[in-house]
């Protein structure tokens, strides 16, 4: 199991910086902590860095604070549009699954099994590529 999140540390390290500069440009304290735990979060099944900065950025431009509910915005676009552009890669590169079969199985997996579909189904066909490669099973 630990080996099919491997692919996700660069992804986590990636998202760590990201963030960690976009909270020094806007002066928050502590960026480093919050940074590493905004990264871990986003580890975590069915949870997301959007979970803690979009609320953040909500309550701070409430406060009455603009600019940094901007950067905290600014942030949380580019975290994303960045993460839905290297997952999908990093993913296909250290599993061995395109892109395109990983996602078509999240999708069906979510829709048929619900949110352990979500993980249960991409595993699965990762586990029988793997075995099908290493001639164990011929698909």
């Amino acid at each position: 199991m630990m080996a099919l999140r491997e692919p996700y540390m660069p992804i986590m390290l990636i998202i760590f910086v990201e963030v960690y500069v976009g909270l020094l440009i806007t002066g928050i304290d502590k960026a480093f902590i919050i940074a590493i735990l905004i990264a871990l979060f986003d580890f975590l099944p069915v949870a997301s860095n959007v979970m803690i900065l979009l609320p953040w950025t909500i309550i701070t431009a409430l406060q009455g604070n603009y600019s940094c509910a901007i950067v905290l915005g600014i942030l949380n676009i580019v975290v994303i549009v960045i993460r839905q552009i290297i997952a999908p890669k990093t993913v296909e590169t250290q599993v061995g699954l395109p892109s395109d079969v990983t996602l078509s199985a999240m999708i069906v997996g979510i829709s048929v099994f619900g949110p352990i579909g979500l993980l249960a189904l991409p595993i699965t066909f990762a586990l029988l590529h793997s075995l099908n490669e290493q001639e164990v099973i011929h698909l």
